[in-house]
């Protein structure tokens, strides 16, 4: 088994574990999108991050408001306001588990600006 499987295997499985139940049923592959596809953001994006950063050392100096938006109550209740009023919900940088690969090779988080 090679380093990429075995960190792949690994973000799988924490990733299923940190998953909303209902983001469950679909299998979690290289482009899963953090935020789009499992709803990872916040506290359970930071968490993820320092287990990444842990469990691989990874340097964690990454910007999660780029990825998701910050952890607040009611963040669905925003969101559901600002498609009233005409917003649409903030878009946010893809975060793929292929990023997250990427980043444990090179032991530091994407560059984006």
């Amino acid at each position: 088994m090679t380093e990429q499987h075995a960190a792949f295997r690994k973000i799988a499985e924490r990733l299923s574990m940190m998953a909303a139940p209902k983001d469950r049923a679909e299998p979690i592959k290289y482009d899963t999108e953090l935020y789009y596809d499992l709803h990872l953001y916040g506290d359970d994006l930071f968490e993820f991050v320092r287990w990444v950063d842990g469990e691989f050392g990874v340097r964690a100096d990454l910007d999660f408001s780029k990825y998701g938006p910050r952890e607040f109550p009611f963040v669905s209740v925003l969101h559901a306001l600002r498609s009233a009023i005409g917003l649409g919900e903030p878009q946010y940088q893809s975060l793929k588990v292929s990023d997250v690969i990427t980043a444990i090779e090179a032991k530091r988080w994407p560059r984006r600006d």
